[in-house]
């Protein structure tokens, strides 16, 4: 049993249905966003993928919706917490209106597909808390296991797990973060202070 099946197990019954939900929810709550700024679909999730490093989902919506808003002229005066060449993605990708090749990297993409397809089989969003549930890393050991290997190696393990509960892949990588998030929350840090083990 590893660190994501333990999670998983731990997992309260309003973790799993708001996991269960999760990304049809937020692609839902995009839809309506895209429709009211007659902007596609697609682009609405790009640029909220490529926004989301680092930063809270709310901060997230926010910041999607600034730049819908100001038609990717986004005021000095907005808070655009985060990362400022994420930031700059964005923008390009409103103007542009084409996702790639602006949007890069495994956890946005992936991130971005769940977004746009939340009955995806496949893809799997890999980011720092997931990579920290798995190995009970801080944040060093989270930059250890940040690379393509360890990133498909976890997509992997997600996948047989959610077939083994009757879940889609995204489903399951929903819960166990929402669950490893309260586990984290209630411990005051993430990492090696934490009684998991990896077997």
């Amino acid at each position: 049993m590893n660190n994501f099946e333990r999670t998983y197990l731990e997992s309260t019954e309003t973790e799993r249905v708001m996991g269960f939900h999760w990304y049809q929810d937020q692609h839902n709550y995009l839809r309506d966003m895209a429709e009211h700024f007659d902007v596609k679909l697609d682009v609405v999730c790009g640029i909220t993928a490529a926004l989301s490093p680092m930063i809270s989902w709310q901060e997230n919506l926010n910041m999607t919706y600034h730049v819908l808003k100001f038609k990717g002229r986004v005021p000095s005066n907005v808070k655009m917490p985060g990362f400022k060449i994420n930031v700059q993605k964005a923008i390009k990708i409103y103007r542009n209106k084409e996702v790639f090749p602006h949007l890069n990297g495994p956890k946005v993409t992936q991130f971005y597909q769940n977004l746009l397809n939340p009955f995806d089989c496949e893809s799997v969003t890999i980011d720092t808390f997931m990579i920290a549930c798995y190995y009970q890393a801080d944040k060093y050991g989270v930059k250890k296991y940040s690379t393509e290997r360890w990133v498909e190696f976890l997509k992997s393990e997600i996948r047989t797990l959610s077939w083994r509960y009757g879940l889609l892949p995204l489903q399951f990588q929903a819960i166990v973060w929402l669950a490893y998030h309260r586990i984290v929350r209630s411990m005051g840090s993430y990492g090696s202070q934490l009684n998991l083990k990896v077997f």
